[in-house]
C-alpha cells in the first residue's frame, strides 16, 4: 500500500467526479462526456494499491482530467505523458510506482492480455519484479 500522505495528495488533486459502473473508455468518449462532469469506472478497485477505493477513483478522475488538459489520447504515448505529469505533480520517489501501477504498466498489461489487472497490489509487485 502507498502512504497516507500520498493518498491525501491524490484526494486533493482530484477534480469533482462521479463513480459509476460504466464510464468513458476512449479518449473521444472522455472528451464528449467531460462537459457533463467526469465519470470514472467503479470496478477494479477492490485490491487497490491505495488501500481505499475512493483514492483509486480520485486518481482515475485526476488522470482523466490530465488527459483532457494535455490532449493526450489513450495510447501508450498519451498514457506516458499523463503519467509523467502526475508523477511530477506528486513529487518525491513516486515516479516508478505511478508509471508501473497506474499508467504504463497497466497499458502494457492490457495490450498483452486484453484486460486490465484486477488485483493492483499483486500486479505492482509482479511488475516491479519483472514478472508481468
Amino acid at each position: 500500500m502507498l502512504s497516507p500522505e500520498l493518498n491525501h495528495k491524490i484526494l486533493k488533486l482530484a477534480p469533482k467526479h462521479t463513480v459509476k459502473d460504466i464510464a468513458p473508455d476512449s479518449f473521444e468518449s472522455l472528451k464528449a462526456a467531460s462537459t457533463a462532469g467526469l465519470v470514472v469506472y467503479s470496478g477494479g478497485s477492490e485490491n487497490t494499491i491505495y488501500g481505499d477505493p475512493r483514492v483509486n477513483w480520485a486518481f482515475r478522475a485526476w488522470h482523466d482530467e490530465l488527459h483532457l488538459k494535455l490532449n493526450a489520447p489513450f495510447t501508450l504515448e498519451g498514457e506516458t505523458l499523463v503519467g509523467l505529469e502526475q508523477a511530477r505533480l506528486i513529487g518525491g520517489d513516486t515516479l516508478g510506482l505511478v508509471m508501473a501501477s497506474e499508467v504504463v504498466g497497466q497499458v502494457e498489461y492490457f495490450q498483452k492480455h486484453g484486460s486490465f489487472p484486477v488485483d493492483q497490489v499483486a500486479f505492482l509487485d509482479n511488475y516491479l519484479k519483472g514478472k508481468v
